[in-house]
């Protein structure tokens, strides 16, 4: 959970392949990022370190990253994937919010 300031919440790889371990299928990851106008406004241009959420009265952005590790169990897929990653695909999306709280 990520309910306390301070404490480790998500993955603090950023959800790196390296970041899945025996037959876990998907990740999280969480981090600040400081808006352009160094207050409460504006768009995120610098990124805190993977695993840690905004605290009350830092940086207001916040961007979550969730990976899911799909393994293809048809041929064309596993070709389209290479032989290189054996047939694993990682599905990758990304969400940043400004604002969202004080």
């Amino acid at each position: 959970m990520c309910t306390n300031p301070g404490a480790t919440c998500g993955d603090t790889s950023g959800c790196l392949a390296s970041s899945f371990t025996g037959t876990q299928i998907a990740c999280f990851a969480i981090r600040t990022c400081t808006l352009s106008s160094g207050g409460d406004l504006g768009a995120c241009v610098g990124y805190g370190a993977w695993g840690f959420r905004p605290e009350p009265g830092t940086g207001h952005g916040l961007q979550i990253k969730v990976v899911i590790k799909f393994k293809s169990v048809t041929p064309a897929l596993a070709q389209i994937a290479g032989a290189a990653s054996q047939g694993v695909i990682y599905l990758v999306q990304s969400a940043t919010g400004e604002e969202l709280y004080y």
